[in-house]
């Protein structure tokens, strides 16, 4: 038993070691091939993170990279991130329903004079499910009635081509929300950590355990 325990210490240190010199860049397709992420493997375990979709690249970071028990682990550095859409929101005190709020959206286009744009208005942080989006009309206008109370919710806006902006709201008032929507440009991912859990690796392929490949790139 404890020849098998050193064994299996060996092949694991063998293992760790043999991807610690991983190098290039690997890539996995989603979607039929219209969204991908890529990681690049650098020296002194540093890495570059992409991530693809059908309007080119959505999100980027570095970092450090290791393997620890069969996981690949990306620790993203601390970078300064700022969002370049602005907002305005001011309080309504004059309202008629004491137990109901409304939140009054006004959207516009930072690009073209500050054009009235249709975007979507999404609650929640981590949904993109438009089925349960607020649609702006062609004025730029959305007015979603809410219950009061003093809980926050998180909101983001989407429009094709433009930056996705993300902000909190409180329930406790009724208020006018402006919104300077900007261009988009790739989101910077910051002090964040990735990990994956590693089946296999070859010199040009990365299996995980739930059956997704990072292939590497020619690129």
């Amino acid at each position: 038993m404890k020849k098998f325990i050193i064994l299996l210490q060996i092949l694991t240190a063998s293992f760790t070691y043999s991807q610690s010199d991983l190098k290039g860049k690997f890539c996995s397709s989603l979607n039929g091939g219209f969204n991908s992420t890529c990681i690049e493997f650098q020296e002194n375990t540093k890495f570059k993170f992409y991530t693809y979709g059908c309007l080119g690249m959505e999100s980027t970071g570095i970092g450090d990279f290791s393997f620890k028990s069969n996981k690949l682990i990306l620790k993203f550095d601390k970078v300064a991130t700022s969002q370049k859409s602005q907002i305005k929101i001011e309080n309504v005190h004059n309202q008629n329903k004491k137990d109901s709020i409304k939140l009054h959206f006004e959207i516009l286009d930072g690009n073209l004079n500050m054009r009235p744009l249709p975007a979507n208005i999404l609650l929640g942080s981590d949904s993109y499910d438009l089925k349960k989006a607020y649609q702006a009309n062609e004025d730029g206008e959305a007015i979603i009635s809410k219950g009061r109370s003093s809980k926050k919710e998180k909101y983001k806006i989407l429009f094709v081509g433009y930056e996705i902006f993300e902000f909190e709201l409180s329930n406790s008032s009724s208020k006018t929300i402006e919104i300077v929507l900007e261009s988009q440009g790739p989101r910077i991912i910051s002090n964040k950590v990735y990990e994956y859990d590693i089946e296999e690796v070859k010199e040009n392929l990365i299996i995980l355990k739930d059956g997704n490949r990072f292939k590497r790139s020619k690129s």
